[in-house]
């Protein structure tokens, strides 16, 4: 697993627990008693002291009656239906994210079971349990955002080149060495024609890694902003046409190599004319490029059931993506077959 995919499987899991308005309004009307000290509120409660503030009392029994206003049938359905997609959610997640989402799945049952017990018997001391009990959610959740963001700030500091953009693509499958290597090296190779294409040195603007985490594969780049944004068109535009004809057709259908079908596929020249470039001056190397294109970009993208391209998701769909793989693994034998045999007639 990547950084890239940890944080976007805690992000998901944050953003279940940000939306969800139930929870929000349970916590907006607990949070007025979270700083409570617990030990003077067990005396209250355990002890019955006379020395303690009354306010504590007071609180709670506002507390309680805010809680009440609450619709309950709604608010029991909704926290139920949280609750079921945060273990939708663990179904997808490996590790350490597991363990997060196992830890917030518990907590939220907390809430939920001392909320139940509240309105079956509400008093002050089920009322300061459940509040304990939002308390405990609130800052697991807290503590989940701050992860979040200094992960964040590590992982992806911002960073500005002159003339430059970022590309980041994340591969879900990429395990092994050879395609890893493979796919590095289909980038620079995409990166250079293009350059080429539009007349960009690569020299002045080199396509620059910043990051590069293999288990899956995270790519974080930085280039030429006009090649940049082509390469990122192409990519998109790739991964679409052979996730969309696995889809219709049951087998992976390559970028084919002619230049009409090429041209049909990938809108290359519909992608230079876009991005400023006159392509009657350099139609004959369009032409070659979109044959070399071509190649890099089923190399870069076989194998590939998930691409995230800049934090855009392109999926197969999950009913079908260890086909997809078997599928993926036949072309690239097969592949890897045709390079051998146009090397032993050259």
């Amino acid at each position: 697993m990547t950084t890239y995919e940890y944080l976007s499987e805690l992000f998901k899991v944050h953003s279940l627990l940000k939306d969800d308005e139930t929870l929000s309004r349970l916590i907006a009307v607990s949070s007025d008693c979270f700083d409570m000290g617990d030990v003077a509120v067990k005396d209250l409660l355990v002890q019955h002291s006379s020395t303690v503030d009354g306010r504590v009392n007071a609180k709670l029994t506002g507390l309680s009656a805010s809680i009440r206003e609450l619709q309950l049938g709604d608010t029991i359905l909704k926290l139920n239906s949280l609750h079921a997609s945060l273990e939708a959610q663990l179904s997808s997640v490996q590790e350490p994210t597991r363990e997060t989402v196992i830890l917030l799945i518990g907590l939220l049952r907390q809430v939920i079971n001392t909320y139940e017990s509240f309105i079956m018997s509400p008093s002050v001391g089920t009322v300061y349990a459940c509040m304990l009990a939002i308390r405990g959610l609130n800052q697991a959740h807290a503590d989940l955002i701050k992860t979040l963001t200094e992960f964040h700030h590590f992982v992806l500091p911002k960073l500005e080149f002159e003339g430059n953009s970022e590309l980041s693509i994340c591969f879900s499958w990429t395990s092994d060495y050879r395609q890893f290597i493979a796919k590095l090296s289909s980038i620079d190779k995409l990166y250079s024609e293009l350059c080429a294409l539009v007349n960009v040195s690569t020299s002045e603007f080199p396509l620059r890694v910043i990051r590069v985490e293999y288990g899956s594969l995270w790519l974080r780049l930085f280039g030429e902003s006009k090649v940049t944004a082509l390469l990122t068109s192409l990519i998109a535009s790739a991964v679409s046409y052979m996730h969309r004809n696995f889809t219709n057709e049951g087998k992976i259908e390559a970028i084919p190599k002619k230049v009409s079908a090429v041209e049909e596929v990938l809108e290359l020249t519909e992608k230079l004319k876009a991005a400023g470039i006159d392509t009657k001056e350099i139609n004959e190397n369009v032409q070659k490029s979109a044959v070399i294109i071509s190649q890099e970009l089923n190399t870069l993208l076989m194998h590939e059931p998930n691409v995230t391209i800049n934090g855009k998701g392109y999926s197969v769909g999950q009913d079908v993506e260890d086909k997809f793989l078997k599928q993926s693994f036949g072309l690239y034998l097969t592949a890897d077959d045709e390079e051998g045999e146009q090397a032993d007639e050259g």
